[in-house]
This record gives C-alpha cells, sequence and structure tokens, in this order.
C-alpha cells in the first residue's frame, strides 16, 4: 500500500506589501509567508508577487508605492491529506 496526496483547488485572499516599485514592475511580498485554509488543516507557502506593469495594469493597481499593503486574491493547489493506495 502506498499513500498518495490529496491536492486540491483552494482561492484565498492575503495581504501583500509593495517592497520595490518603478514605472516598469512592482514587486510584493506577502504578509505573512504560510497562509492556513480557514477552518481547515491545509496551508500553504506564499510567494514574492513581481508584476510587469502596463498601462491597464497600472490603471487596475493604481501607482504603488514601497510599503503600501493590498490584498491579492489568488487560486492555490494546496494538499489536503493523504489517501491509501493499493499496490498494483
Amino acid at each position: 500500500m502506498k499513500m498518495k496526496p490529496i491536492y486540491e483547488q483552494r482561492k484565498l485572499t492575503a495581504k501583500f506589501q509593495c517592497t520595490k516599485a518603478s514605472k516598469d514592475r512592482v514587486v510584493f511580498e506577502p504578509i505573512q509567508r504560510q497562509y492556513v485554509c480557514p477552518g481547515e488543516s491545509a496551508k500553504t507557502d506564499l510567494m514574492d508577487i513581481t508584476i510587469n506593469l502596463n498601462d491597464e495594469i497600472r490603471e487596475n493597481l493604481g501607482d504603488p508605492k514601497v510599503g503600501d499593503v493590498k490584498d491579492f486574491t489568488l487560486e492555490v493547489t494546496v494538499m489536503t491529506g493523504y489517501e491509501m493506495q493499493m499496490d498494483s
């Protein structure tokens, strides 16, 4: 018998802080690196987000400055447990 991980898609909203900003690019780092899904034991590590800016994205984000905090909604894959699998 083998243990096989169970992965599920989750939508999460987390706070990210702008750590670098230029006219062409912004970098956001998560306020908390590890995100725990509410009411569950599932968790995932959050990574930095680098965004190359164009006019449309700049319009949606506004003019982020270093230190600004924004909420981002992400779709992530989290491991929620294991299932036993019979050897074939």
